[in-house]
This record gives C-alpha cells, sequence and structure tokens, in this order.
C-alpha cells in the first residue's frame, strides 16, 4: 500500500468517525443507539490508531 493509499484511507476513516460523532450527539434516541454508535465509533477510532498504515 502507496503513502497515497493510506492517507485516502486514513481520511475516509476519519470522516465516517466524525459522521458517527453527529449521529450520536443529534439523533441517538435510545440507550441502545447510543451504545451501537459509541462502538462504531471506537472501532474507527482504533481503526485510525493501529499500525497497519506503517510501512
Amino acid at each position: 500500500m502507496n503513502a497515497t493509499q493510506q492517507q485516502r484511507i486514513k481520511s475516509v476513516l476519519h470522516t465516517l468517525t466524525e459522521l458517527v460523532y453527529s449521529l450520536k450527539k443529534d439523533k441517538a434516541s435510545t440507550p441502545e443507539e447510543l451504545e451501537l454508535l459509541e462502538g462504531y465509533e471506537q472501532s474507527l477510532l482504533n481503526l485510525i490508531d493501529i499500525n497497519l498504515f506503517d510501512e
């Protein structure tokens, strides 16, 4: 995977994380929905932090 591909993946993950945060803030109406969105958010943050992108 080259640097451009890595940057694109990180950008998509950041965008998805922002979307989940926005949904969590504005749309989560039940504790179950909030918990699910928090799980998605944490998973995305973990993917961003994982060293899969190191060459």
